[in-house]
């Protein structure tokens, strides 16, 4: 079952193979228009939250004594 993660790693390859059919159906700036790569930036900084998050939880429930 595909994930959010493999979404976003595939989602370069999708924009080559789609980007003609989205430029006729949105014009030129399509890519601007879905706000494709501020979808990237948010969800890259989501994980890096979360990352940090885990780690510090982590750091705190199994070194605590």
């Amino acid at each position: 079952m595909p994930s959010t993660v493999d979404f976003f790693k595939e989602l370069p390859q999708f924009v080559v193979k789609a980007g003609s059919i989205l430029s006729n159906i949105y014009g030129v700036d399509w890519g601007n228009k879905l706000e494709v790569p501020g979808l990237q930036a948010i969800y890259f900084a989501t994980l890096t939250v979360r990352a940090k998050y885990v780690w510090t939880a982590s750091c705190f429930c199994f070194l605590r004594k």
